[in-house]
């Protein structure tokens, strides 16, 4: 099925048509260029949200199969994509470029011919005998993923489509809930922290894994976190004082400190925006303009240079990409402020402080960052949602401080333990 395309004057049409002779689907153009033809959800507007996934497949089945991916936002169909996978060798694997979805369906049949082996038969070539006789046709595989629940923005699913299910009392079915042990991994119900497609569940009973210390349910070879490299970015401006003394008071004192207790490396840099004043903003070690420079990555026409020191999203997009960021750590950013991203308030969304956050998430992701932003005390409505658009798009989270002295150093703890934890999880780095 074409994917619809909406008029919006000529020109959109034009550019909706190459963007799908990519691959993007036309929700994702509109997207980009932040409008929505008539017809088609506005998105961070719309009842229903929606986000940019892309998928890998892999044909785990022992079949060929036909495999269908569909795109839906508000019962609409945005895009169908169909793909032959042989039952084995390197083209049973295929990706499927990022397109704008609330809903994804994946379903996979089994086909009429292998073109790269032999005739297929009614036996697969590669899973066990207690596999059921499969024929051609035959739906062995479907699952449906939802925006926020079962995939982020910008984020890339890794899909094995197994075998068909075996005969009653043979089902793959470890943990005994009446489920394929793969859709309890594909669809998140269990955990598979070291991608064997086992639920590490059935892991840990099976000493595959280990729960001993502290026993959680949660395998202890799978708690550990990489060193973190943590870089805060700090508005210091004048209504900025509060945050500022207990940064300075508890970020190594206590945040620290805490971590690395729990065994977690944590490298700690805290830079202005472009200044680092003393008093008490004294635990700045530096300001992003002088350390980095004030080129905004992308030249974006909103913010290419940087321009005050509430000029936060220029700045998460500036360290993302040019600080000196390590192989193999957790990376994230933590910008503080409570004003609009470009050059503090008034805060437009849409308009330059929007475009800043749109920016800043594109460069981040190409870097692997995770940004997770902390709003201040007297946040306006627009300055929590354009953090919380940023924290999406990375796989970040946001944290809205009302009582500084109290509760921004656990926020910052918090927001470190996320991101380690997108560590363990198979595929979710972004």
């Amino acid at each position: 099925m074409i994917p619809r395309c909406f008029p919006y004057r000529c020109l959109g049409l034009i550019l909706c048509v190459a963007v799908l002779l990519s691959g993007a689907g036309c929700g994702l153009l509109w997207r980009l260029i932040g409008q929505s033809p008539p017809g088609f959800p506005t998105f961070g507007d719309s009842l229903t949200p929606a986000g940019a996934v892309s998928l890998h497949v892999t044909n785990a089945s022992g079949f060929p199969l036909v495999v269908e991916a569909s795109y839906h936002i508000d019962d609409q169909d945005v895009r169908i994509t169909k793909r032959f996978l042989p039952s084995e060798g390197v083209e049973s694997e295929t990706d499927v470029l990022a397109t704008v979805t609330s809903v994804l369906k994946i379903t996979a049949h089994v086909t009429e011919k292998d073109p790269t082996s032999q005739p297929a038969t009614s036996q697969p070539t590669t899973q066990p005998t207690t596999q059921p006789d499969v024929k051609p046709g035959d739906l062995i595989f479907a699952v449906e993923l939802h925006w926020k629940v079962d995939f982020q923005e910008g984020e890339q699913l890794f899909i094995v489509i197994p075998g068909p299910k075996p005969p009653a009392g043979d089902i793959l079915d470890c943990n005994s809930n009446g489920i394929s042990d793969a859709i309890d991994v594909v669809s998140g119900v269990s955990r598979d922290c070291n991608c064997n497609t086992i639920p590490d569940e059935c892991d840990i009973v099976a000493g595959v894994l280990h729960d001993v210390s502290p026993v959680d349910g949660v395998p202890d070879e799978c708690t550990s976190c990489p060193t973190v490299q943590l870089v805060v970015v700090m508005d210091t401006s004048g209504s900025m004082d509060d945050e500022a003394s207990a940064l300075c008071t508890f970020i190594l004192s206590g945040v620290v400190e805490d971590l690395t207790g729990q065994g977690i490396t944590v490298e700690a840099t805290l830079l202005g925006i472009s200044e680092s004043p003393e008093g008490i903003f004294s635990c700045l070690t530096d300001d992003v303009a002088h350390l980095l420079g004030s080129l905004v990555p992308g030249a974006p026409p909103c913010c290419p240079t940087l321009n005050g020191n509430e000029d936060w999203a220029p700045a998460v997009a500036i360290v993302a990409e040019r600080f000196a960021w390590s192989t193999g750590t957790v990376r994230i950013i933590i910008p503080i402020s409570d004003e609009g991203p470009r050059e503090g308030d008034p805060c437009d969304n849409p308009g330059d402080d929007l475009a800043s956050i749109q920016n800043a998430v594109q460069v981040a992701t190409t870097h692997h960052v995770i940004v997770s932003p902390i709003t201040g005390t007297g946040s306006s409505g627009c300055v929590v949602d354009l953090a919380q658009t940023l924290a999406q798009g990375t796989s970040g989270r946001t944290f809205s401080s009302t009582a500084p002295g109290t509760d921004l150093a656990g926020a910052i703890r918090t927001l470190v333990l996320d991101a380690c934890s997108l560590m363990n999880d198979c595929g979710t780095l972004p």
